[in-house]
């Protein structure tokens, strides 16, 4: 896979229960310069190529029927990412208890002096689990703000 960062994934036992936590940092869209600027449809046409190649990767190494948290830097340019884990099954822990997720920004940042942001930082979780509550914490010294989700894990009778 192309990218700069990746993904690690840990299996945690709780009371003889098998969760795996995958924690990704997909593709960022990096501008640094006037150059990057003036070629940002090139640019954003590699970064969703690779994107998508780091989320197959991922999701290949997956274990369906697992209970299973994916977390982490979505570097959200597009809802790809966001579409192909609601297609599995995986629920937006922050969107399930908030009627208008996309109006909190986890990620900070400013362009021209002019400040911007966007909700880039996700917690999903599968059918295993349900959303108890989500919020966002400020990040600073942070670029982007924390999502903090309390999960409850659900008996296979209420799933």
């Amino acid at each position: 896979v192309r990218g700069i960062n990746g993904w690690v994934s840990v299996e945690i036992d709780v009371h003889q229960r098998l969760i795996q936590i995958v924690n990704l940092h997909l593709e960022p869209l990096m501008l640094q310069s006037l150059a990057d600027y003036a070629s940002l449809p090139t640019r954003l046409q590699r970064q969703r190529s690779i994107q998508r190649e780091e989320l197959a990767h991922l999701l290949s190494h997956l274990k369906p029927e697992t209970a299973t948290v994916v977390l982490g830097d979505f570097n959200r340019v597009d809802d790809y990412a966001l579409d192909q884990l609601g297609k599995l099954g995986f629920v937006d822990s922050f969107a399930s208890v908030h009627p208008s997720p996309d109006q909190t920004a986890t990620l900070h940042f400013k362009m021209g002096g002019i400040p911007f942001g966007r909700r880039v930082d996700f917690i999903f979780h599968d059918h295993h689990f349900q959303t108890q509550e989500s919020t966002v914490l400020l990040g600073h010294p942070s670029d982007h703000d924390a999502v903090v989700s309390r999960l409850f894990v659900l008996e296979k009778e209420d799933r």
